[in-house]
């Protein structure tokens, strides 16, 4: 979470948020914050995820990050073969 005040550590909230197909809704505890430019990150974690959620959210996330990370294409050369009468 982008925050312009840290919660203190070990805080329990709701957490509520959309990505991709998934929306989340669950229980979590604030984590240590990080400073950032412009306020701070504070990481969270999940108190009872159900799993069907977490894997949904995974799938999601994954989904996301392929988007914006597309993997390099790597193209295939041809390769070169000599046969033992070619001249060298």
């Amino acid at each position: 979470m982008h925050l312009e005040k840290p919660l203190d550590e070990g805080v329990k909230v709701e957490v509520l948020f959309h990505v991709g197909n998934c929306t989340v809704r669950s229980k979590a505890r604030m984590m240590f914050p990080m400073w950032a430019t412009q306020g701070l990150l504070q990481p969270f974690e999940f108190d009872n995820l159900a799993e069907a959620e977490r894997q949904q959210l995974e799938s999601d996330l994954r989904r996301l990050l392929q988007g914006a990370n597309p993997a390099p294409v790597i193209e295939e050369q041809p390769s070169e073969t000599i046969s033992p009468s070619d001249p060298a």
